[in-house]
């Protein structure tokens, strides 16, 4: 239950930092949409794994998650 709060709290930043980015026609802010693309799929990741059973989407889930932050550490320098 935690993780799925969590998930979309970020999941409702990361909406509201790309339409605020697209409305205003700058990209100064795709690296905090990053992160918090991030930790959405990190919490859905979880959130898969916390259910009895093993699937194939909670492995996608954080492994798109972990390719997602790495992105958004390599844009940060």
């Amino acid at each position: 239950m935690f993780f799925k709060i969590l998930g979309t709290i970020f999941a409702a930043l990361t909406i509201i930092v790309a339409g605020y980015g697209l409305l205003n026609s700058t990209d100064k802010y795709t690296s905090y949409m990053l992160f918090f693309m991030s930790g959405t799929f990190l919490m859905m990741g979880l959130a898969e794994f916390q259910r009895a059973k093993k699937s194939f989407w909670g492995y996608l889930c954080s492994t798109v998650a972990l390719f997602t932050f790495i992105v958004w550490i390599q844009g940060l320098y």
